[in-house]
């Protein structure tokens, strides 16, 4: 099999520079692709449509202007016929693309709970610049090694002619083959043996058959080694639908990640474009979303102290003339008595400032802290507002989750963000 021509790199930030598609790119097929990804996005993004998007007009990943493309608010990886588009967050604006730059996206998804990312197993130090090489040579390595260790047969199913009794027999199909056309002696049984040839290993098969002309080198022999182990297997196309109809015994936990890779390679098998490029991949995460959950994962996971409400609706009488009001903080402190929110923004506006004083008012607490994303140092700064009696201190704060420099480390800037919460936590 082939190996797939080194593809056309286009590096798009969120609402920046416009890049002019390849000659070989087709823009309307490449929108009526994403169209597609857009309408399929549900078992990625576990999100209510308001969550997500305003407008469902059409796919909101890409901005298209003739044969130029700007990106919108998402973040990651369109791999599509010969050109990959990597959709970098805006915090890196003013920093220079490099192998660190996705490895953050790995990061921020280690504690969201609202995305089925099945990658989130790879360590962030150990992301490289080619991600999506990456993915694929984690399915292969992970897939390889658990099914020798691990090899999954089942018991399936089958209704056949036979010269003596086997399983049970299968009246009506005996009834209606054998006995009316006077094979009396020939019996219809019905039998389950157990096999390897079954749904879950077809699925694996296809999918490395996809995968086979995206690699090379150690990847590819690898995809080798795992055709081999399934030779025993049908090589039939598979769906995400497919992946849905898998029911795994719990004796076989690890084998569900297996399931999940296959249904993220799948789900960009929606249609083949160019014979010569069978398989397309998009990962786009809303940053907008991501943010607000990771920071929400992050203080869950090591401050379990605090005990903070996510996204808790409370509902604000505001008089006796205007109908109840529901404000939802993203993240409700009941034991600080105090509301923080999660923006993914590089400076505040007017509009933050009068949601957190709702939010004051609303819940009677007298101060909040608005949290905003931050290239690589933490800043905060105070703001008062006051409404009749009632003043609400607004705390501003810039949070440190972009690595400093080469050497440093996603546990460093681990240590360096429980720090700073801390810090806010005491005021």
């Amino acid at each position: 099999m082939a190996i797939k021509k080194k593809s056309d790199i286009l590096y798009l930030y969120e609402y920046g520079n416009k890049i002019e598609l390849p000659e070989s790119i087709d823009p309307d097929t490449l929108k009526y692709y994403l169209q597609k990804v857009w309408q399929n996005r549900y078992w990625i993004y576990n999100y209510t449509e308001d969550e997500l998007v305003e407008n469902t007009d059409g796919q909101p990943f890409l901005l298209f202007d003739g044969r130029f493309i700007q990106a919108c608010n998402y973040a990651g990886v369109i791999s599509f016929q010969s050109v990959t588009i990597v959709l970098i967050p805006k915090l890196f604006k003013s920093i220079p693309y490099s192998a660190q730059t996705l490895p953050h996206l790995h990061f921020y998804l280690s504690y969201c709970r609202h995305v089925h990312f099945p990658f989130q197993w790879i360590e962030s130090e150990s992301v490289i610049m080619d991600i999506l090489a990456q993915w694929i040579h984690f399915f292969t390595n992970f897939t390889r090694n658990l099914l020798q260790e691990q090899p999954y047969l089942t018991y399936q199913t089958y209704t056949g002619q036979t010269d003596f009794l086997r399983g049970k027999l299968a009246v009506q199909h005996y009834i209606n083959e054998q006995i009316s056309k006077g094979l009396w002696h020939q019996m219809q049984t019905e039998q389950q043996p157990f096999v390897v040839n079954n749904l879950f290993n077809q699925i694996i098969k296809y999918t490395t058959s996809l995968l086979m002309p995206y690699t090379k080198g150690e990847t590819y022999n690898m995809l080798l080694d795992l055709l081999h182990m399934l030779e025993d297997v049908e090589l039939r196309s598979c769906t995400t639908s497919d992946c849905d109809s898998v029911h795994l015994n719990r004796l076989y936990p690890e084998h569900q990640k297996i399931v999940d890779m296959c249904r993220f390679f799948l789900l960009g098998d929606m249609g083949t474009y160019r014979e010569d490029h069978p398989l397309n991949i998009a990962f786009l995460l809303p940053m907008e979303r991501i943010f607000e959950d990771f920071i929400t994962g992050f203080i869950q996971e090591h401050f379990p102290q605090w005990q903070i409400v996510a996204q808790k609706s409370f509902t604000w009488a505001t008089s006796s003339k205007q109908r109840n009001l529901v404000v939802t903080p993203d993240i409700w402190l009941p034991l600080q008595h105090t509301v923080w929110d999660a923006k993914y923004k590089l400076s505040p506006v007017q509009s933050d400032l009068y949601q957190m004083h709702a939010y004051a008012t609303a819940l009677g607490v007298h101060k909040v802290h608005l949290l905003y994303a931050s290239s690589r140092e933490m800043t905060s700064e105070c703001i008062e507002l006051q409404s009749g009696v009632h003043t609400v201190t607004i705390y501003i704060h810039h949070l440190p989750i972009i690595l400093l420099s080469d050497s440093d480390t996603f546990s460093d800037l681990t240590l360096r963000l429980k720090e700073t919460l801390q810090k806010i936590a005491d005021k």
